[in-house]
């Protein structure tokens, strides 16, 4: 481990080496870890357990947890994790724990049955029981034998083991028990100088702490640097706790917040805060648990520990009810602060919004006009991740103002950063060019390298988008240069320099910046960033065909995001993923990450991504066969997309649902709305080629309903919709359905005109498959119109096509109307060689249509 380590990294360092140490050790055998009494467990060992326990699918390694119920882990989502509940001792195993407790021999019947229905098989109460007996004189050991004394005769035993341990503890003289309750508040966990501060000295610590051991109330767990003790059951200390009244908590818990201050070493970084935050609380010292509360959330926040930097803001909030408003105004700020950025991590975008709202007028009557600046470019930061464009650039161009107003430059420039970012998003590259340049300027000015390393980058991500690879690689790599001491900031750096290697061509160099970019990530514990690297990197792999090797990094990416809980990088990590997955024909397992890429966008307020995850769940399913679950999932995703202003995907999911309904309901009325807004959709916004989709459609509906005038109106009206755009397979299906349904209506000549457009648009697309079914048409036309040589010669161009593409149906039934044909022309011979053709095709494949077809036309 690097020297350099400490504090929280090293805290961080500690819990993944563990997981490394026994994943490594794995790899030469099977390993099997015992964690026994885990309800004494702390939070950093729970964090490497869960660590531990996140590799175990990939290593040898089996891990048993036994812990009281309600104390042990809390496990997230892992399929490989089984709970065992253990059912009580039964009589047998009740008798070997009483021997043992008493260290006797043997145990009367009498004894060791009125325990076993007492305790029912709970073993600590079967131990604190025989334990209080003892004290009590109510049993006695004699040679080896355990009973019940004459005094017992009349002996009710307690009906709880907490009954037990309050009857222990009313026997216990005033000094061990006021130990005994002093370190029932330091915790679990105690060590004697604590207690002994506690109680402002207690003159016989030793002897009560060994009375106390030796009654098995206690044990000691270690002598150096300071001897340490724990209580033996977690119900002890719990049970010791609750006999105290409120105001002795108070005075202990102050007492032990204070000197915990004055014992923990003055490095800030190893400070004790969750526990000192809690110490606090319960002294009802609220302004202390805000402030250790606080320095917890930044701790856990740097670490990327979001679940605990959230609990700790619970803490101060909580603690600040309890202040008076007019002595909390700066404490507020910074809870709020703190949360706003926890929300951005987190991707509650609505809470973001609403902790701003309260920020803004808080931080007017503060006075603090930088800080006003502050909240404002977080705002505005904020209303650019939503696209809010006009919103955004209101509040920037106010945070400038402020800035100026407070006389800070360094809020000045980054207003002017984040003003100069939304000019990109707008797509007003040389504005932005012109603003981030002059912040770069004005950074240089003051020396500030953090600035400077930001705007390299920024500037870098406008070029790129310009197409200038090459001076947005020669600005990022002076970024990399700057950043050296950064880690944090190198990284990004890194990040942008293998983009444009990527863009430039230069695939070998990009892959051995990006790995170098996920070493120092690990290195420097950066989880959240390195999962954007190696989701980029894992993109690469795609494109060069090295597929195990994509999934396998798109798979570690969305590990390392759902770690810390950050929500734009689970929901970019598991689309990107399920997008690989349902690429590769792996639908299933794409199915379930594009499910939580539509709940983690939604909870961004990213309507239009979360839609689009929303329709792939429901194409899949649709696929699948789900008729009814696919209908239930494009009917969300067409929520979703009106929602988001989102047409083309609404269109799309307006027509899947009307494709559905008639497929698999069996209703063309219940269709015919859908597809009627989907028309008014690609209408309004002047789709023309899409606007032909929907209308080719409804002519289909039309047709199947027997509205043959209905399906050529909107055929015909499709049709219209395609001329003068590009000759695609659409418009040549809208020239067949014409070209059918004029026949169908006797308008032959039309008929004949129209399709042979569409055998001409077909040869030109090359789409041979439409181009048979055209002719097909065609040649029943020139039937129709009593010119069997010309619809003879239609369908053998079509049958010369079934036979290339494959379609051996399609072929039967051309020979079948080559033969009428042929039999109208009177070529008798021809007929039965085209039949027995047919035939023998209908034979072959049991079309029973075919067969008869076949059998009306045989001379």
């Amino acid at each position: 481990m690097s020297p350099e380590v400490s504090g929280d990294q090293l805290r961080l360092a500690i819990v993944e080496s563990i997981a490394a140490i026994l994943t490594v050790a794995s790899t030469s055998r099977p390993c099997t870890l015992l964690l026994e009494d885990w309800h004494w467990a702390d939070e950093a060992s729970m964090a490497a357990l869960l660590q531990l326990c996140e590799l175990i699918p990939s290593f040898p390694i089996m891990v048993v947890v036994t812990h009281r119920p309600g104390y042990g882990v809390t496990w997230p989502s892992m399929p490989h994790h089984r709970h065992l509940p253990l059912a009580p001792l039964d009589g047998g195993h009740t008798r070997d724990i009483v021997v043992s407790a008493l260290r006797a021999e043997e145990v009367d019947e009498e004894l060791a049955g009125r325990i076993q229905d007492r305790a029912q098989g709970n073993p600590f109460f079967v131990e604190e029981m025989c334990a209080a007996l003892l004290e009590q004189g109510a049993i006695e050991v004699h040679e080896g034998r355990a009973r019940l004394t004459a005094e017992a005769d009349d002996l009710t035993l307690p009906d709880s083991v907490q009954a037990v341990i309050r009857t222990r503890l009313d026997r216990m003289t005033p000094a061990t028990r006021e130990v005994l309750s002093a370190a029932s508040v330091v915790g679990r966990e105690f060590t004697r100088e604590l207690v002994d501060r506690a109680l402002g000295g207690a003159p016989d610590l030793e002897g009560a702490l060994h009375r106390l051991r030796t009654g098995g109330l206690i044990q000691q767990t270690r002598l150096v640097p300071t001897a340490t003790y724990r209580f033996k059951h977690a119900l002890i200390q719990e049970v010791t706790y609750e006999t105290l009244l409120g105001q002795q908590r108070r005075v202990l818990h102050r007492r032990v917040g204070e000197a915990m201050e004055d014992l923990v070493p003055s490095n800030e970084e190893d400070r004790p805060f969750e526990r000192l935050s809690d110490h606090f609380f319960r002294a009802e010292v609220w302004d202390k648990s805000v402030d250790y509360a606080l320095g917890a959330g930044r701790r856990a926040s740097r670490l990327s520990q979001i679940p605990e930097a959230l609990r700790a803001l619970e803490v101060a909030e909580a603690a600040l009810a309890h202040i008076p408003e007019h002595l909390t105004l700066q404490r507020q700020l910074d809870v709020l602060l703190m949360k706003e950025r926890l929300s951005e991590t987190t991707g509650e975008r609505r809470q973001q919004r609403r902790i701003i709202s309260e920020l803004r007028p808080l931080v007017t009557r503060s006075g603090d006009v930088a800080l006003e600046a502050e909240v404002l470019v977080r705002a505005g930061d904020l209303e650019i991740s939503l696209r809010n464009y006009e919103e955004a650039e209101s509040v920037l161009r106010e945070a400038v103002d402020k800035a100026s107003q407070a006389d800070d430059t360094a809020m000045h420039r980054k207003a002017l950063r984040s003003l100069g970012l939304l000019r990109w998003h707008q797509d007003r590259n040389e504005e932005a060019l012109d603003i981030l340049q002059g912040v770069l300027e004005e950074d240089e000015t003051a020396g500030d390298t953090e600035g400077m390393i930001l705007d390299h980058h920024n500037l870098g991500s406008v070029y790129r988008s310009m197409g200038n690879i090459d001076r947005a690689l020669e600005l990022a790599q002076e970024s990399v240069r700057l950043a050296e001491d950064s880690p944090f900031r190198q990284v990004y750096a890194l990040h942008t320099v293998a983009q444009c290697q990527r863009g430039l061509g230069r695939m070998e160099d990009a892959i051995s910046t990006w790995q170098d970019g996920i070493q120092l990530c690990e290195q420097h514990h950066l989880p959240l960033q390195g999962s954007y690297l190696t989701t980029s990197l894992a993109h690469l792999y795609l494109q060069m065909g090295r597929t195990d090797e994509s999934v396998s990094l798109y798979e570690h990416a969305v590990e390392r995001t759902r770690r810390v809980r950050h929500a734009e990088g689970i929901a970019r990590a598991v689309s990107a993923l399920a997008r690989v997955l349902e690429g590769l024909g792996r639908d299933e397992e794409a199915l379930g990450y594009w499910n939580e890429a539509v709940s983690w966008f939604g909870r961004m307020e990213e309507h239009d991504r979360q839609a689009h995850a929303q329709s792939r769940v429901a194409a899949i399913l649709e696929g699948s066969g789900e008729a009814q679950q696919a209908l239930a999932a494009w009917g969300k995703a067409h929520q979703m997309a009106g929602e988001a202003g989102h047409d083309d995907l609404e269109i799309e999911s307006l027509t899947a649902l009307a494709r559905l309904t008639r497929e698999h309901l069996g209703t063309v009325r219940l269709a015919l709305p859908y597809y009627e807004s989907a028309l008014q959709i690609a209408q309004r916004r002047g789709w023309r080629t899409r606007e032909g989709v929907i209308l080719n459609s409804l002519g289909v509906v039309a047709w199947e309903a027997g509205d043959y005038e209905g399906a050529r109106e909107r055929y015909a009206s499709a049709v219209a919709c395609f001329e003068g755009t590009e000759r695609t397979t659409a418009w040549g299906h809208a020239l067949n359905s014409l070209g059918q349904t004029l026949r169908k209506l006797g308008r032959l000549d039309e008929a004949r005109d129209t399709l042979e457009e569409a055998v001409a648009l077909h040869r030109d697309t090359g789409n041979a498959r439409l181009e048979g079914y055209a002719l097909a048409a065609l040649g029943d036309t020139y039937l129709d119109k009593e010119q069997p040589r010309l619809a003879l010669a239609a369908f053998e161009n079509s049958l010369g096509i079934r036979h290339v593409i494959g379609d051996r149906r399609g072929a039967g039934w051309m020979a079948e109307r080559m033969a009428k044909s042929a039999h109208q022309l009177g070529q008798l011979d021809r007929v039965r060689e085209l039949l027995s053709e047919a035939t023998l095709i209908a034979d072959q494949l049991e079309d029973r249509e075919l067969q008869e077809a076949c059998s009306r036309l045989r001379p």
